[in-house]
């Protein structure tokens, strides 16, 4: 009986957390969708499918792609309800206390954790705070620089806390002492990885030759099965190193659908002003993406040894031999409205059951 009131209680409270998180990121979008220029031009149905029922985030879907679609979820709802069904172990717990708790977000380990896919080659590491070489030994500071000016340059990004591509940066020889100090002492708290420089295959490079741009593919695995949720392009702003960085004169990255095979389809589109251009810097809207159908089997590959991360969103390139190179993958909150802005309504794939993925899902919840 005490124990039934217990899991009763323990029900309850993840309830009114969930409610709570929900209420509050929804007061801001709602502030947000209302204060939108296409807002007027909503019908009064279209409105309340987006305030009451949630299935868009704002109205940027209408003004992309012409019409508000079934299955579009919003920050509110992902974040809130769909998150902590799909990736408990990492949100309800691991996540949501802090990220130097949940090894699945700390890059230094992704090369342990993947079986299939290779990764930029690591120089020097730190885990909270300790130094190492990239086969995980020990070293001292000055140990760590000896490796380090073996390179010209290099690239720092924090291991963990990192996000749309927050203090990831390019640094020459000169300045590998005070980056260093700066990482570790300061900007993250310890978790640090160091890599090469990664110099990509054309079919990247043509769109802007300065940032690493990467194929986002975003995998589900729901029931024991396995899904593709969709796969875009990522390019990054002029003279920036990062694809998702927008550029101190307000360049911005740009995204575009990939089909089933790779080839580029639509438009490129400004995911942070979510405005639709007719190329990218120049560069048309044409061609393929090579090994892209490899680059979704290896991701799959890849999922099916992680059934707790129930959605996972990787982030690939081809170097300039054509290799595969999984530039990370993330667990925690993988995001998704860049694919939905380029790609539609992603949940909206039906599962083996007939069933759209977003009706099963908040099933669950």
């Amino acid at each position: 009986m005490l124990n039934g009131v217990k899991r009763a209680l323990r029900k309850v409270i993840v309830c009114r957390r969930k409610h709570k998180l929900f209420s509050s990121i929804m007061k801001g979008s709602k502030a947000l969708v209302k204060s939108h220029p296409e807002w007027v031009a909503l019908t009064r149905a279209e409105k309340a499918l987006m305030t009451d029922k949630d299935y868009c985030q704002y109205v940027a879907f209408k003004n992309i792609r012409g019409v508000l679609e079934y299955g579009h979820v919003s920050d509110a709802l992902y974040q809130a309800y769909i998150l902590p069904v799909l990736n408990p172990a990492n949100y309800t717990e691991l996540f949501r206390s802090t990220r130097k708790s949940n090894i699945f977000c700390n890059k230094n380990y992704f090369e342990l954790m993947l079986k299939y896919f290779p990764m930029p080659k690591a120089v020097i590491r730190c885990i909270n705070g300790v130094l190492m070489n990239a086969d995980y030994r020990i070293l001292m500071e000055e140990e760590a620089l000896k490796e380090m000016n073996h390179h010209e340059s290099l690239v720092f990004k924090p291991a963990t806390g990192g996000y749309h591509g927050r203090n990831i940066s390019c640094v020459e020889r000169k300045d590998f002492r005070d980056a260093l100090t700066k990482y570790v002492n300061y900007d993250n708290g310890g978790d640090l990885i160091v890599q090469i420089i990664l110099r990509q295959h054309e079919s990247f490079s043509r769109f802007n030759s300065l940032s690493v741009n990467v194929i986002r593919i975003t995998t589900l695995f729901w029931k024991k099965e396995l899904y593709v949720l969709g796969g875009i392009l990522r390019v990054g702003a002029p003279g920036e190193f990062c694809d998702l960085t927008t550029s101190p004169d307000n360049n911005h990255p740009r995204i575009i659908a990939l089909d089933d095979k790779g080839s580029l389809t639509g438009k490129f589109i400004d995911p942070d002003l979510v405005y639709v251009h007719d190329d990218c810097y120049g560069v048309q809207p044409s061609g393929f993406i090579p090994k892209y159908e490899q680059m979704k089997e290896l991701a799959l590959k890849e999922h099916s040894r992680f059934p707790y991360q129930g959605i996972i969103g990787w982030d690939i390139t081809l170097d300039e031999n054509e290799n595969i190179i999984c530039i990370e993958y993330n667990t925690g909150t993988p995001g998704i409205i860049q694919s939905q802005y380029a790609l539609g309504p992603i949940f909206a794939q039906k599962s083996s059951r007939g069933r759209p993925l977003i009706d099963e899902i908040l099933s669950e919840v």
